[in-house]
């Protein structure tokens, strides 16, 4: 009997471990808001996802500059509920740094783009209100009258559901919910924090959030991340005529030489819809290209659809349709400055495609980024040899999200 209970009990704390391992990770991000609600997101979701929040306060973007790679840490993550707002609106330490609307509005850019780059679910939550009196830190620490006015708050927080637009991230709305209940939950007029009851109102209304997107996510079947090439071999892939396609040292390797008329296209066996793929790749000479949501055809190219670019330029990340409009843009000088590219270097490949809006990223800087386009909605991948070149390229990592 006692036997018996012994393996009875290590069996239940195996199975415990196991379980434990395969719930979700998820990690919450902010100040002091985000503090005040955590532990109730932790008990609500116990034995649905294993929920962290990073050490101290995250405070204004600024700081967020400094600490996202301590905060993010080593570990994979399936979902990210994260906030910036508070203290860009009032400042407290940074009161003396720049952080205007604009300027919050960039930095949080950059650090969607870096949270992007883990692969995990992302939930913007917005910021909660400010509060209607002169904030009282403000005035007795650092002996300013701080009052934020209905007209600037809405200012940052149209710059941030702007970068969340733009970024296709999913938004939870806690301005919106604790607004109306502010003289319920708030701790006073001149103070943003909130009572117990209202972190546990908060603390629910993340709870949900979460809980239904992974809920989402795993009905569909969205939500994983799934390798398209397996470092070994191009299983999942159909080589079309021209050029010469081969797996070395852990990558896809494109060689053509001058004298090949046609377009070496490696094409995906699968087609796809909706999704966000990444990839690295890396040009040694000529032009290739990333073929998406593209058809068979018979012709030197093989494929018609649209293409990111990728070659030796600064032209790269631009969009070109083969078969239809030609370029359809091109990389800004703006985007050009921030992403470093650089021929013959590794490079950051995102490319988002939802319905009729197409985003691109190389190296984690908005390339290009279409708005209700008329191009075709499925179809397959497909790597690019450019007929009448010498060419050589590289690809690896590549991983796909299916949305």
């Amino acid at each position: 009997m006692k036997l018996y209970s012994f393996f009875r009990l290590l069996t239940c704390l195996v199975l415990s471990s196991v379980c434990k391992a395969e719930l979700p990770k998820v990690l919450i991000m902010g100040d002091s808001i985000s503090i005040g609600y955590t532990p109730y997101v932790v008990e609500s979701l116990k034995g649905v996802a294993e929920v962290k929040r990073h050490k101290g306060n995250a405070g204004p973007t600024i700081r967020g500059m400094d600490k996202i790679e301590e905060w993010l840490g080593d570990g994979e993550w399936d979902l990210i509920h994260f906030n910036w707002g508070l203290w860009d609106m009032y400042g407290w330490e940074y009161h003396k740094d720049d952080r205007s609307p604009k300027a919050y509005g960039k930095r949080l850019e950059f650090l969607v783009g870096r949270l992007e780059k883990t692969g995990a679910q992302l939930i913007w939550a917005t910021t909660t209100p400010a509060c209607p009196d002169k904030e009282t830190t403000m005035e007795r620490r650092f002996k300013q009258d701080i009052r934020i006015s209905p007209s600037l708050e809405r200012k940052y927080l149209e710059a941030a559901l702007a970068v969340m637009e733009k970024n296709g991230i999913k938004v939870n709305d806690l301005h919106a919910f604790m607004k109306p209940q502010w003289a319920k939950y708030a701790i006073a007029d001149n103070n943003v924090h909130f009572k117990a009851e209202g972190k546990k109102a908060l603390g629910k209304k993340v709870a949900d959030c979460i809980a239904g997107t992974l809920d989402a996510n795993a009905s569909e079947g969205r939500g994983k991340w799934q390798h398209l090439f397996d470092g070994q071999s191009l299983d999942g892939w159909t080589p079309r005529p021209g050029g010469k396609w081969e797996v070395k040292d852990g990558t896809i390797l494109g060689t053509s030489p001058k004298s090949e008329p046609r377009h070496g296209i490696l094409l995906s066996d699968r087609e796809f819809s909706d999704f966000v793929i990444q990839a690295k790749f890396r040009v040694h000479s000529g032009d290739s290209g990333f073929y998406f949501r593209s058809s068979k055809v018979k012709s030197a190219v093989s494929v018609n659809g649209f293409q990111v670019e990728i070659d030796t330029s600064q032209e790269t990340g631009g969009l070109y349709e083969t078969g239809g409009r030609a370029w359809v843009n091109k990389p800004s000088k703006e985007a050009i400055a921030k992403r470093n590219y650089k021929k013959g270097k590794w490079a950051d490949l995102e490319l988002r495609a939802v319905g009729h809006d197409v985003t691109v990223k190389i190296n984690g800087v908005v390339s290009s980024d279409l708005k209700n386009d008329k191009g075709r909605t499925k179809g397959h991948f497909g790597l690019q040899l450019h007929g009448r070149q010498e060419m050589k390229v590289q690809y690896k990592d590549i991983r796909i999200k299916e949305l």
